[in-house]
């Protein structure tokens, strides 16, 4: 079992500190990593990888090194993984958890919230042949499914589901109501409208935590 913040810090590694490039000729889509220190993958084979051995985020050599499929999660497609996937929600995005995974028919993802910064306009990680190829970091909508990258004419795709991929990752628990309402209090969860975008996509009910905020105010 991977520990999500782990899983996603090694993802942003590869999108951010590796030359990567898309591939989806085996076993050129695993992980596999070439003489010039390019690592590939296709967009399955992201996923799959870095469940198999995290550490492939990581490894320069030896060229010619890739991840064998099945070691962990089981060699399937994208439709595949979504059925191991638990809490599968189709074309609903408003309430989306770090680490989740992203479905389309024919590609794949994995959402990673803020990973990248409160207010950066990516929130995806995924490996396409798509614009600069590779691994890159994308956006969706959430109130739409929208996928797209921030270069003119992107953005023509939508995401149709997502789940949990719970059988190999673990998921960070989510916090009291009484906590995240105290959170609100204290300013950390931005102002309105923004707040209650920030609290849906992170899974909480807004309404009922903002009903807890005025209960304490009270207090």
């Amino acid at each position: 079992m991977i520990k999500v913040d782990d899983w996603l810090k090694g993802l942003k590694h590869l999108c951010q500190k590796r030359r990567t490039a898309y591939s989806n000729i085996p076993p050129y889509n695993c992980g596999y990593i070439w003489a010039s220190g390019i690592i590939s993958f296709d967009c399955i084979g992201l996923v799959k990888s870095t469940i198999n051995e995290p550490d492939i985020c990581y490894k320069t050599k030896p060229a010619g090194y890739y991840v064998q499929p099945g070691q962990v999660i089981l060699d399937t497609t994208e439709l595949g993984i979504l059925q191991l996937c638990s809490d599968v929600v189709w074309n609903d995005f408003r309430k989306l958890t770090p680490g989740e995974y992203l479905y389309m028919e024919g590609h794949a993802g994995i959402y990673v919230g803020d990973l990248f910064g409160k207010g950066a306009k990516v929130n995806v990680i995924e490996c396409t042949g798509d614009w600069s190829g590779g691994v890159l970091a994308t956006w969706i909508d959430p109130e739409t499914g929208q996928r797209k990258d921030w270069e003119p004419g992107s953005g023509n795709r939508y995401w149709e589901a997502h789940g949990k991929l719970s059988r190999y990752i673990s998921y960070n628990k989510k916090k009291s109501l009484n906590a995240i309402a105290r959170e609100v209090i204290a300013g950390k969860w931005g102002t309105y409208p923004e707040r209650k975008k920030k609290l849906e996509a992170a899974g909480y009910d807004y309404a009922k935590v903002q009903k807890k905020v005025d209960e304490l105010l009270k207090e």
